[in-house]
Protein backbone atom coordinates (compact mmCIF):
# COMPACT_ATOMS: atom_id res chain seq x y z
CA UNK A 1 0.00 0.00 0.00
CA UNK A 2 2.99 2.25 1.15
CA UNK A 3 4.58 1.20 -2.70
CA UNK A 4 1.32 2.29 -4.20
CA UNK A 5 0.64 6.45 -2.49
CA UNK A 6 4.96 6.75 -2.92
CA UNK A 7 3.94 5.92 -6.83
CA UNK A 8 0.67 8.10 -7.05
CA UNK A 9 2.97 10.97 -5.23
CA UNK A 10 5.57 11.16 -7.56
CA UNK A 11 3.39 10.96 -10.68
CA UNK A 12 1.21 13.84 -9.45
CA UNK A 13 4.55 15.79 -8.81
CA UNK A 14 5.95 14.78 -12.37
CA UNK A 15 2.44 16.09 -13.68
CA UNK A 16 2.46 19.28 -11.80
CA UNK A 17 5.81 19.86 -12.90
CA UNK A 18 4.89 19.90 -16.61
CA UNK A 19 1.99 22.10 -15.92
CA UNK A 20 4.52 24.86 -14.61
CA UNK A 21 6.74 24.42 -17.24
CA UNK A 22 7.01 27.74 -19.41
CA UNK A 23 5.35 28.31 -22.63
CA UNK A 24 7.80 27.58 -25.95
CA UNK A 25 8.95 30.89 -27.44
CA UNK A 26 7.40 31.81 -30.28
CA UNK A 27 9.31 31.45 -33.75
CA UNK A 28 9.44 35.01 -35.05
CA UNK A 29 9.18 35.25 -38.82
CA UNK A 30 12.40 36.59 -39.81
CA UNK A 31 11.50 40.10 -41.73
CA UNK A 32 12.04 40.58 -45.06
CA UNK A 33 11.71 43.39 -47.65
CA UNK A 34 7.87 43.59 -48.89
CA UNK A 35 8.28 46.14 -51.71
CA UNK A 36 11.56 47.12 -54.56
CA UNK A 37 11.34 50.00 -55.95
CA UNK A 38 13.48 50.94 -59.56
CA UNK A 39 13.79 54.17 -59.89
CA UNK A 40 13.95 54.85 -63.75
CA UNK A 41 15.49 58.04 -64.87
CA UNK A 42 14.59 58.11 -68.94
CA UNK A 43 15.82 59.72 -71.47
CA UNK A 44 16.73 63.44 -71.28
CA UNK A 45 14.03 65.68 -72.23
CA UNK A 46 11.49 62.92 -73.47
CA UNK A 47 9.87 63.08 -70.29
CA UNK A 48 9.59 59.42 -69.49
CA UNK A 49 11.07 58.75 -65.98
CA UNK A 50 9.16 56.11 -64.25
CA UNK A 51 8.88 54.22 -60.93
CA UNK A 52 8.80 50.13 -60.84
CA UNK A 53 7.08 48.57 -57.96
CA UNK A 54 8.43 44.84 -57.34
CA UNK A 55 6.37 42.46 -54.84
CA UNK A 56 8.89 40.64 -53.36
CA UNK A 57 6.57 38.12 -51.98
CA UNK A 58 5.17 37.11 -55.31
CA UNK A 59 7.34 38.76 -57.31
CA UNK A 60 4.79 40.77 -59.70
CA UNK A 61 6.08 43.95 -61.62
CA UNK A 62 4.09 46.72 -61.33
CA UNK A 63 5.35 49.22 -64.00
CA UNK A 64 4.64 53.21 -63.78
CA UNK A 65 3.17 52.83 -60.61
CA UNK A 66 3.23 56.72 -60.44
CA UNK A 67 1.54 56.80 -63.46
CA UNK A 68 -1.47 54.50 -62.93
CA UNK A 69 -2.15 56.59 -59.99
CA UNK A 70 -2.08 59.59 -60.66
CA UNK A 71 -2.98 59.42 -64.46
CA UNK A 72 0.36 61.30 -65.13
CA UNK A 73 3.19 61.30 -66.13
CA UNK A 74 6.14 61.21 -63.44
CA UNK A 75 8.45 63.39 -65.82
CA UNK A 76 11.82 64.11 -67.14
CA UNK A 77 14.96 62.60 -65.39
CA UNK A 78 13.59 60.49 -61.95
CA UNK A 79 16.96 60.98 -60.13
CA UNK A 80 16.38 59.81 -56.28
CA UNK A 81 13.95 59.35 -53.48
CA UNK A 82 13.80 59.19 -49.46
CA UNK A 83 11.35 57.89 -47.24
CA UNK A 84 10.21 61.24 -45.32
CA UNK A 85 7.06 60.47 -42.42
CA UNK A 86 4.87 58.27 -44.18
CA UNK A 87 5.82 59.94 -47.99
CA UNK A 88 7.90 58.59 -50.94
CA UNK A 89 9.56 62.30 -52.05
CA UNK A 90 10.85 61.79 -55.50
CA UNK A 91 13.17 64.07 -56.97
CA UNK A 92 12.46 64.54 -60.77
CA UNK A 93 15.57 66.41 -61.91
CA UNK A 94 14.87 68.02 -65.29
CA UNK A 95 11.53 68.52 -64.25
CA UNK A 96 12.41 70.93 -61.48
CA UNK A 97 10.58 69.21 -58.96
CA UNK A 98 10.06 67.18 -55.92
CA UNK A 99 6.57 64.15 -56.14
CA UNK A 100 5.43 63.86 -52.37
CA UNK A 101 3.17 60.05 -52.70
CA UNK A 102 2.09 58.10 -50.22
CA UNK A 103 4.34 55.22 -49.80
CA UNK A 104 1.57 52.48 -50.06
CA UNK A 105 -1.04 54.37 -52.82
CA UNK A 106 1.60 56.40 -55.10
CA UNK A 107 -1.13 58.54 -54.87
CA UNK A 108 0.64 62.12 -55.05
CA UNK A 109 -0.16 65.23 -52.74
CA UNK A 110 1.00 68.83 -53.37
CA UNK A 111 4.49 68.94 -55.32
CA UNK A 112 7.78 70.60 -53.86
CA UNK A 113 8.17 72.97 -56.93
CA UNK A 114 10.71 76.03 -58.04
CA UNK A 115 14.15 74.18 -57.52
CA UNK A 116 16.31 74.48 -60.09
CA UNK A 117 17.86 71.32 -60.48
CA UNK A 118 17.45 69.11 -57.36
CA UNK A 119 19.38 66.37 -56.82
CA UNK A 120 19.34 64.18 -53.25
CA UNK A 121 17.33 64.69 -50.60
CA UNK A 122 18.72 64.69 -46.73
CA UNK A 123 15.88 64.19 -43.67
CA UNK A 124 16.12 65.81 -40.54
CA UNK A 125 14.23 66.78 -37.76
CA UNK A 126 11.03 69.04 -39.22
CA UNK A 127 13.28 69.94 -42.34
CA UNK A 128 14.36 68.57 -45.65
CA UNK A 129 17.85 69.43 -47.30
CA UNK A 130 18.19 69.47 -50.86
CA UNK A 131 21.42 69.58 -53.00
CA UNK A 132 21.37 71.22 -56.35
CA UNK A 133 23.16 70.85 -59.43
CA UNK A 134 22.96 74.18 -60.73
CA UNK A 135 21.64 76.93 -58.27
CA UNK A 136 24.61 77.63 -56.11
CA UNK A 137 22.36 77.04 -53.09
CA UNK A 138 20.73 73.67 -51.11
CA UNK A 139 17.07 74.32 -50.54
CA UNK A 140 15.73 73.32 -47.23
CA UNK A 141 11.78 72.15 -47.58
CA UNK A 142 9.30 71.95 -44.50
CA UNK A 143 8.67 68.51 -44.30
CA UNK A 144 5.18 68.65 -43.58
CA UNK A 145 3.94 71.43 -45.87
CA UNK A 146 6.10 70.86 -48.68
CA UNK A 147 7.24 74.45 -48.38
CA UNK A 148 10.63 76.45 -48.68
CA UNK A 149 12.35 77.06 -45.35
CA UNK A 150 15.29 78.89 -46.69
CA UNK A 151 18.09 78.25 -49.06
CA UNK A 152 21.78 78.14 -48.23
CA UNK A 153 24.55 79.76 -50.35
CA UNK A 154 26.75 76.88 -51.78
CA UNK A 155 29.25 77.58 -53.41
CA UNK A 156 29.11 74.95 -56.92
CA UNK A 157 27.24 72.20 -57.54
CA UNK A 158 25.86 69.95 -54.46
CA UNK A 159 25.64 66.58 -54.40
CA UNK A 160 25.77 63.79 -51.78
CA UNK A 161 24.59 64.38 -48.32
CA UNK A 162 25.25 62.69 -44.95
CA UNK A 163 24.46 63.25 -40.60
CA UNK A 164 27.60 62.44 -38.85
CA UNK A 165 27.40 61.09 -35.14
CA UNK A 166 27.89 65.06 -34.31
CA UNK A 167 24.48 65.45 -36.22
CA UNK A 168 26.65 67.84 -38.63
CA UNK A 169 25.62 67.65 -42.32
CA UNK A 170 28.41 66.35 -44.81
CA UNK A 171 27.64 67.85 -48.48
CA UNK A 172 30.02 66.77 -51.75
CA UNK A 173 30.63 69.97 -53.81
CA UNK A 174 31.37 68.47 -56.49
CA UNK A 175 32.60 71.40 -58.38
CA UNK A 176 35.41 72.51 -55.93
CA UNK A 177 36.78 68.82 -54.70
CA UNK A 178 35.13 69.34 -50.89
CA UNK A 179 32.97 68.11 -48.54
CA UNK A 180 31.46 70.49 -46.32
CA UNK A 181 30.05 70.51 -43.11
CA UNK A 182 27.04 72.13 -42.28
CA UNK A 183 25.36 72.65 -38.84
CA UNK A 184 21.67 72.22 -39.44
CA UNK A 185 21.09 74.02 -36.04
CA UNK A 186 22.81 77.65 -37.45
CA UNK A 187 22.35 76.61 -41.30
CA UNK A 188 26.00 77.89 -41.52
CA UNK A 189 28.74 75.76 -42.82
CA UNK A 190 31.55 75.14 -40.27
CA UNK A 191 34.24 73.56 -41.78
CA UNK A 192 35.50 71.93 -45.80
CA UNK A 193 37.52 69.07 -46.33
CA UNK A 194 39.35 68.53 -49.77
CA UNK A 195 39.26 65.43 -51.17
CA UNK A 196 39.41 64.14 -54.56
CA UNK A 197 37.73 65.39 -58.25
CA UNK A 198 34.05 65.36 -58.59
CA UNK A 199 32.99 64.07 -54.66
CA UNK A 200 29.56 62.61 -55.08
CA UNK A 201 28.43 59.65 -53.45
CA UNK A 202 28.91 59.45 -49.46
CA UNK A 203 28.25 56.49 -46.47
CA UNK A 204 28.97 55.72 -43.30
CA UNK A 205 30.89 52.52 -42.32
CA UNK A 206 30.53 50.08 -39.30
CA UNK A 207 32.75 52.27 -37.57
CA UNK A 208 31.29 55.49 -38.00
CA UNK A 209 33.90 56.59 -40.49
CA UNK A 210 32.75 58.59 -43.65
CA UNK A 211 33.55 57.38 -47.17
CA UNK A 212 32.77 59.54 -50.48
CA UNK A 213 33.39 58.18 -53.55
CA UNK A 214 35.07 60.76 -56.35
CA UNK A 215 34.45 60.14 -59.99
CA UNK A 216 37.33 61.94 -61.14
CA UNK A 217 36.71 64.84 -64.31
CA UNK A 218 35.98 62.92 -67.78
CA UNK A 219 36.17 64.67 -71.36
CA UNK A 220 35.77 67.37 -72.72
CA UNK A 221 37.19 68.50 -69.30
CA UNK A 222 41.01 67.20 -68.87
CA UNK A 223 40.14 63.52 -67.30
CA UNK A 224 41.35 62.47 -64.34
CA UNK A 225 40.91 59.27 -62.51
CA UNK A 226 38.69 58.57 -59.57
CA UNK A 227 38.96 57.87 -55.90
CA UNK A 228 37.96 56.86 -52.48
CA UNK A 229 38.24 58.22 -49.22
CA UNK A 230 38.07 57.60 -46.15
CA UNK A 231 37.31 60.23 -43.03
CA UNK A 232 37.41 60.55 -39.48
CA UNK A 233 34.48 62.63 -38.88
CA UNK A 234 35.45 63.82 -35.30
CA UNK A 235 38.94 64.55 -36.09
CA UNK A 236 37.87 65.57 -39.64
CA UNK A 237 41.28 63.37 -41.00
CA UNK A 238 41.68 61.94 -43.50
CA UNK A 239 42.56 58.38 -42.43
CA UNK A 240 43.35 56.43 -46.34
CA UNK A 241 42.42 57.14 -49.57
CA UNK A 242 42.75 55.44 -52.68
CA UNK A 243 43.43 56.84 -56.80
CA UNK A 244 42.24 54.72 -59.27
CA UNK A 245 43.15 54.83 -62.58
CA UNK A 246 43.02 58.08 -64.92
CA UNK A 247 40.50 55.59 -67.10
CA UNK A 248 38.32 54.37 -64.32
CA UNK A 249 35.75 56.76 -63.07
CA UNK A 250 33.57 54.66 -60.12
CA UNK A 251 29.70 55.26 -59.15
CA UNK A 252 26.79 54.44 -56.74
CA UNK A 253 28.98 53.81 -53.48
CA UNK A 254 27.05 51.85 -51.22
CA UNK A 255 27.98 49.74 -47.80
CA UNK A 256 26.46 46.10 -47.35
CA UNK A 257 26.91 43.81 -44.88
CA UNK A 258 25.89 46.36 -41.89
CA UNK A 259 28.83 48.13 -43.29
CA UNK A 260 31.72 46.34 -43.08
CA UNK A 261 31.98 46.55 -47.03
CA UNK A 262 31.23 48.96 -49.32
CA UNK A 263 30.50 48.40 -53.37
CA UNK A 264 30.46 50.43 -56.03
CA UNK A 265 30.39 50.40 -59.92
CA UNK A 266 33.19 50.49 -62.56
CA UNK A 267 32.88 48.45 -65.12
CA UNK A 268 31.41 45.96 -62.56
CA UNK A 269 30.70 45.39 -59.30
CA UNK A 270 33.66 45.91 -56.52
CA UNK A 271 33.29 45.29 -53.39
CA UNK A 272 36.01 46.18 -50.82
CA UNK A 273 35.96 45.74 -47.25
CA UNK A 274 36.09 48.57 -44.99
CA UNK A 275 39.47 47.62 -43.37
CA UNK A 276 41.33 47.15 -46.53
CA UNK A 277 44.71 49.01 -47.62
CA UNK A 278 44.18 48.58 -51.35
CA UNK A 279 41.08 48.40 -53.98
CA UNK A 280 40.39 45.01 -55.10
CA UNK A 281 41.96 44.28 -58.67
CA UNK A 282 39.03 42.65 -60.03
CA UNK A 283 35.14 42.70 -59.49
CA UNK A 284 33.24 40.92 -57.15
CA UNK A 285 30.29 40.86 -60.19
CA UNK A 286 31.13 40.72 -63.56
CA UNK A 287 29.74 43.01 -66.09
CA UNK A 288 30.27 41.12 -68.73
CA UNK A 289 28.07 42.15 -71.78
CA UNK A 290 25.37 43.85 -69.32
CA UNK A 291 25.76 47.96 -68.80
CA UNK A 292 25.91 48.49 -65.41
CA UNK A 293 24.35 51.68 -64.76
CA UNK A 294 22.93 51.59 -61.11
CA UNK A 295 23.54 49.87 -58.16
CA UNK A 296 21.79 49.33 -54.42
CA UNK A 297 21.89 46.66 -51.49
CA UNK A 298 18.80 45.49 -49.91
CA UNK A 299 19.73 45.38 -45.85
CA UNK A 300 17.16 42.73 -45.04
CA UNK A 301 18.13 39.92 -47.10
CA UNK A 302 21.63 40.81 -48.04
CA UNK A 303 21.61 41.12 -51.68
CA UNK A 304 22.78 42.99 -54.21
CA UNK A 305 20.90 44.99 -56.77
CA UNK A 306 23.01 45.89 -59.85
CA UNK A 307 20.72 47.97 -63.19
CA UNK A 308 21.54 47.02 -66.74
CA UNK A 309 20.66 49.74 -69.06
CA UNK A 310 21.09 48.32 -72.43
CA UNK A 311 21.09 50.34 -74.66
CA UNK A 312 19.63 53.16 -73.13
CA UNK A 313 16.50 53.56 -75.41
CA UNK A 314 14.40 50.43 -74.12
CA UNK A 315 13.46 48.60 -71.07
CA UNK A 316 16.48 48.26 -68.60
CA UNK A 317 16.86 44.89 -66.51
CA UNK A 318 17.15 44.89 -62.63
CA UNK A 319 19.24 41.88 -61.19
CA UNK A 320 19.60 40.49 -58.05
CA UNK A 321 22.62 39.05 -56.58
CA UNK A 322 23.91 37.36 -52.99
CA UNK A 323 26.16 40.09 -51.21
CA UNK A 324 28.29 37.09 -49.83
CA UNK A 325 29.21 35.56 -52.76
CA UNK A 326 28.06 36.87 -55.55
CA UNK A 327 25.79 34.55 -56.92
CA UNK A 328 23.07 35.47 -59.53
CA UNK A 329 19.21 34.94 -58.05
CA UNK A 330 17.01 36.36 -60.41
CA UNK A 331 15.81 39.65 -62.90
CA UNK A 332 13.43 41.71 -63.79
CA UNK A 333 12.32 43.68 -66.90
CA UNK A 334 11.97 47.55 -65.89
CA UNK A 335 11.88 51.05 -67.40
CA UNK A 336 14.32 53.19 -69.23
CA UNK A 337 17.79 53.99 -67.52
CA UNK A 338 17.43 52.21 -64.07
CA UNK A 339 19.59 53.81 -61.88
CA UNK A 340 18.87 53.32 -58.05
CA UNK A 341 16.89 51.20 -55.65
CA UNK A 342 14.51 51.63 -52.59
CA UNK A 343 13.61 48.86 -50.62
CA UNK A 344 10.40 49.10 -47.55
Amino acid sequence: MRKLLLLIGVLMFVVSCKKDDPEPTPIVPVEVSKTALILNEGNFQWGNASLTRIDLKSGTVSADVFQQANQRPLGDVFQSLAMVGDELWLVVNNSQKIERVNKNTFVATSPVTGIQSPRYLLPYSNRVYVSDLYANTVHVINSTSGTLMSEIPFPGWSEGMIKDPQNLIWISNVTRGKLMLLNPETNLFVDSITVGDAPKDLIMDKNHRIWVLCEGHIPPAVETGGSLWCIDPVSRSVLKSFQLSTLDHPSKLNSILDASSLIYLNKGVFKLDVNALELPTSPFIAQGSRLFYGLGYNAIDSTIWASDARDYQQAGEALVYKAISGEHLRSWTVGIIPGAFYFY
